[in-house]
């Protein structure tokens, strides 16, 4: 049976970082044994093999980007390791594990196209959003956007970013400083909360 690779193209969503970093636990400079994968921060908990036998739990947040971990507003007192496809932060507290830069080194390859995504980044603007949205839907995205965009600056409206979807989110700013994204919305009609 031949080995690999197992993506077609690099990651293009934080599920397919999470998914390429389950397939390259082998593969880790060190062992973790995986404790739970959750929905909330940090995205994962898990325990560290050190090198005398002990082990540590180590708090893992899953990003496309390491830049998300800063735009997602993260407390980068709750986390211990970033684990991303690419890691585009300098000087940051919290340790960065990149992916790509792992699977650059592996044979036999893990990806196929390492350097291809499936669909191209794009930002999405409220124009190309309400393009494509149905016509169906364009007048209740209106409505929704001008209805969030008046509850500035408590509250922001932020568009899609690097997603084949289109999609914007709605934040709202707490007293403490941060953001918390209360609602997203999909050109098709989807709203999660």
């Amino acid at each position: 049976m031949k080995l690999g690779p197992w993506f077609e193209f690099a990651p293009r969503s934080e599920q397919e970082v999470v998914t390429l970093f389950g397939l390259l636990l082998p593969r880790l400079p060190y062992r973790l044994l995986i404790n739970e994968v959750r929905e909330a921060f940090p995205d994962c908990l898990a325990w560290k093999f050190e090198e005398d036998g002990e082990r540590k739990l180590l708090r893992i947040e899953f990003e496309l980007k390491a830049s998300n971990f800063v735009n997602h507003t993260h407390d980068p007192d709750g986390c211990d390791l970033i684990v991303c496809w690419e890691d585009d932060l300098w000087d940051f507290k919290v340790p960065r594990l990149a992916l790509s830069s792992l699977v650059a080194s592996l044979a036999p390859p893990v990806i196929q196209s390492p350097d291809k995504v499936k669909y191209p980044p794009q930002v999405w603007t409220e124009e190309s959003f309400l393009q494509a949205a149905p016509p169906e839907f364009q007048q209740n995205h209106i409505d929704l956007l001008q209805w969030g965009r008046k509850l500035a600056p408590q509250c922001t409206v932020v568009f899609g970013e690097g997603n084949q979807f289109p999609s914007w989110s709605f934040a709202v700013k707490l007293r403490t400083g941060k953001k918390i994204t209360l609602l997203g919305v999909y050109a098709e009609g989807t709203v999660w909360v």
